[in-house]
């Protein structure tokens, strides 16, 4: 009994642990959780996404483009943002198996969007490669610019955000599976 008090007062400190600063350079440190914040204060444009893999490592990279409000010159700026992982909500069901409520997630929140030009068009073609993300939802401004872009995952994942410092107006986002066991 005492050794499940300890892991359910173990579980809700780390559900209500702070965000983490996000990374400046790729440390290629995969993790399966956590919360991450970055960007600057100033308004900024979401302009697009761009999508690689790398077979050999069997990873995904995921970049948003950031533009800056007043001159939509690259790579200058981000907004505030954040990066939440949320995992698969699974219940089993009394014929013993498992249902899927909602997949695993990467809601990525922004605030201060001045101007939002990513569509679907751009990142479709993306989807269809992709191994490890279902669909993308952009969801619209809600007050003062701020919005989320939620990748909706085909399974679960490991993934190492990371904001480079030569090019403070990008959110890089590497994906990689877990593998089963």
């Amino acid at each position: 009994m005492f050794f499940i008090v300890i892991l359910f007062l173990s579980q809700q400190l780390f559900a209500s642990l702070p965000p983490r600063p996000i990374p400046r350079t790729s440390s290629k440190i995969f993790v399966k959780t956590g919360v991450f914040e970055g960007g600057t204060a100033g308004a900024a444009n979401l302009e697009g996404i761009r999508f690689s893999r790398n077979k050999t490592e069997e990873t995904e990279r995921w970049v948003l483009d950031f533009s800056s409000a007043h001159t939509r010159s690259l790579q200058e700026t981000a907004p505030k943002f954040q990066v939440r992982y949320s995992q698969a909500d699974r219940i089993e069901v009394p014929e013993g198996r498992d249902v899927l409520l909602n997949p695993p997630r990467l809601i990525i929140s922004l605030q201060s969007i001045k101007g939002n030009y990513l569509t679907r068009a751009q990142f479709k073609p993306f989807l269809e490669r992709s191994q490890l993300v279902r669909d993308i939802k952009i969801y619209p401004p809600i007050e003062d610019g701020d919005m989320a872009v939620e990748f909706i995952l085909k399974h679960s994942i490991q993934f190492e955000p990371h904001q480079p410092i030569q090019k403070e107006g990008r959110l890089v986002l590497d994906l990689k599976p877990i593998k089963q066991r």
